[in-house]
């Protein structure tokens, strides 16, 4: 799927325009940018779905896959730079793992976050950046967070209760449970 698929750029749009700009400026918010940004947070998601399978971080990042499109450029980008910086890490002999990903992600957002806050008239602190920012700060919490989990249907990340087996798709949660009916 790429940028020409209509039905794609329209909910893409259409979440732009719902959920907000990815840079309250107006630099960096179109459409290839919003296509890097969701390849990079697609790029985080597989490796800690990767990482909490059982791979070592080395062999979860060896084990990501191709971009399956020409605008994906930025998810080989991402990989690209942390198996340098794996690799940097693993010469001076230091240890490089998910923690060491989260604790950079969460430097980038907070240079970002920092520097706009501001106080209003309310007391409230408020900060005017894009939603990439926030975006880069959950990304931080949910890798070193063990309560997410990923569905076993769709692959999707959730948090939720204990006992909660999939994602909150009444899809999945349907074929989930044919599935465990099946086996019986």
């Amino acid at each position: 799927m790429g940028v020409e698929n209509a039905p794609f750029a329209r909910a893409v749009l259409e979440t732009a325009s719902r959920v907000g700009l990815l840079d309250p400026y107006g630099r960096d918010d179109d459409l290839e940018a919003w296509c890097y940004r969701a390849a990079q947070v697609g790029f985080y998601v597989d490796l800690m779905r990767a990482v909490r399978e059982g791979f070592g971080l080395e062999a979860a990042l060896e084990t990501m896959p191709p971009p399956p499109a020409r605008w994906l450029r930025g998810y080989a980008h991402e990989l690209k730079r942390h198996r340098q910086a794996l690799r940097a890490f693993q010469s001076v002999g230091r240890s490089y793992d998910v923690s060491t990903i989260a604790a950079a992600l969460y430097r980038q957002a907070m240079n970002q976050i920092l520097p706009r806050l501001v106080v209003g008239e309310d007391g409230r602190v408020k900060a005017r950046v894009g939603a990439w920012a926030w975006a880069m700060l959950e990304l931080s919490h949910a890798l070193t967070d063990r309560r997410v989990r990923f569905c076993p249907v769709c692959g999707a990340p959730f948090l939720g209760r204990a006992d909660r087996e999939t994602c909150r798709s009444d899809r999945c949660r349907k074929r989930w449970y044919r599935t465990k009916k099946g086996s019986k």
